[in-house]
């Protein structure tokens, strides 16, 4: 890697001229030469050594990028020269019309990135009435915080931008839709072993506040990348969890067991779904030197984070620590990849297909794994959702009246 000097802020490089007579050779080879107009990041730095002989288009550590809205990095993932709604995915649509699909009352913000040119004016409308973007730095506009529960399900509406430059006048358009989609009313519990006298033995319990922070995670994670409204309710009472046994015996009456508490939450009850945090006390804790085993190694599965049966089945259970771990296998409740190779298995040298997007809740930007891959371990930041994965959830997700797809009946039947 070549260092320079940084330029002074009113320095330029001149376009290279060729020199008659002049050759100049360097001993070695160059590859994958790249000119940037900022310092890398550290974590940027870091990837390209890592990557080694795959270069650094080759396959990326699970955490690369989360930047704010007025990091100089940001800009790089947004898309440059359109107008970007966005709720967590890149351009989800449901349709091959190019309009973005959004879901109504998820957090949502507008993203304008106009590149290198600066705005001499600038000005964005929502079917024609004019709406208040922030220049948030680096040519990057963004409204925060954009209404979306009161649209009317179905309808199509467009934003446009406008704006000067020192290359003249520019115009953007970009039509979005208003899509309806079932609450997510989640449950979380926790399971726990321990003898008469309340001494943890097998795999324990999930201590205090390790189930505080894995709760916290489990409920942004899901609330931010499922197309979704997520209701969460946090259960302080551990289920009496159930001795391990042949074809997954004991974890199944677990789930069961989580169900129930979760039917009892949910509005209607059919909606319910239910996420047990598995302890794992052997790599969590120094004071109970007779836990060796975490959850699923006492069921017969060692190594194993997380669990669930499938489409039909909307109990699961992540093992304590592992913070995408419950996204991953709702997922699969939905149909995602279930009765098929995992979508670690279907990309060679990385945990997953590659998802670039925005957190709105924590106004930043995210380029990193899908969580439908593999997630690491205490990091909410290693994973995001791809876009594949969102429309595939929106698609199982969406509850519009006027999708043909779906087929009201009133009466009664006797």
């Amino acid at each position: 890697m070549l260092v320079v000097p940084p330029l002074a802020a009113s320095a330029s490089v001149p376009p290279a001229q060729p020199q008659p007579g002049v050759t100049r050779t360097v001993r070695g080879l160059l590859d994958e030469v790249g000119i940037y107009t900022r310092a890398l990041t550290p974590d940027e730095v870091r990837l390209i050594y890592e990557a080694g002989p795959n270069g650094k288009c080759g396959p990326r550590s699970q955490y690369v990028t989360f930047a704010s809205y007025t990091d100089p990095v940001s800009r790089t993932v947004i898309p440059v020269g359109e107008i970007i709604p966005i709720q967590s995915a890149m351009k989800p649509s449901l349709l091959p019309d190019g309009t973005i699909d959004l879901v109504m009352g998820k957090p949502t913000a507008i993203m304008v990135n106009l590149g290198e040119e600066a705005a001499q004016s600038f000005t964005l409308s929502f079917n024609g009435v004019p709406v208040q973007a922030t220049h948030v730095g680096n040519n990057l506009y963004v409204l925060e915080n954009f209404p979306t529960a009161n649209q009317p399900p179905g309808s199509i509406s467009t934003f446009e931008c406008v704006y000067a430059s020192a290359s003249g006048t520019h115009q953007l358009t970009r039509n979005v839709r208003f899509v309806a989609t079932s609450d997510m009313d989640l449950t979380i519990t926790k399971v726990r072993h321990v003898n008469n006298k309340g001494q943890p033995v097998d795999y324990g319990f999930v201590e205090a506040d390790d189930y505080a922070t894995m709760s916290a995670g489990v409920k942004s994670t899901i609330g931010s990348v499922y197309p979704a409204q997520l209701n969460a309710f946090i259960d302080g009472v551990d289920i009496e969890g159930a001795s391990a046994g042949r074809n997954y015996k004991g974890i199944l009456a677990d789930m069961a067991a989580a169900l129930q508490k979760a039917q009892l939450n949910a509005n209607p009850p059919g909606s319910a779904l239910a996420v047990v945090v598995g302890p794992n006390m052997i790599d969590r804790s120094t004071q109970y030197a007779t836990i060796t085993k975490d959850y699923f190694a006492y069921h017969g599965l060692p190594g194993v984070a997380g669990i669930s049966f499938g489409p039909g089945y909307p109990s699961v259970v992540a093992l304590d620590g592992y913070y995408w771990g419950s996204a991953h296998e709702i997922g699969h409740v939905y149909d995602l990849y279930w009765g098929e190779p995992e979508q670690y298995m279907l990309v060679k040298d990385a945990p997953g297909y590659t998802a670039s997007g925005a957190w709105v809740n924590e106004a930043s930007v995210i380029d990193a794994y899908d969580f439908m891959g593999i997630g690491a371990y205490e990091n909410t930041r290693s994973n995001w959702v791809c876009t594949s994965t969102y429309v595939e959830l929106l698609r199982n997700m969406k509850t519009d009246p006027s999708d043909p797809e779906i087929i009201l009946v009133n009466g009664l039947i006797n």
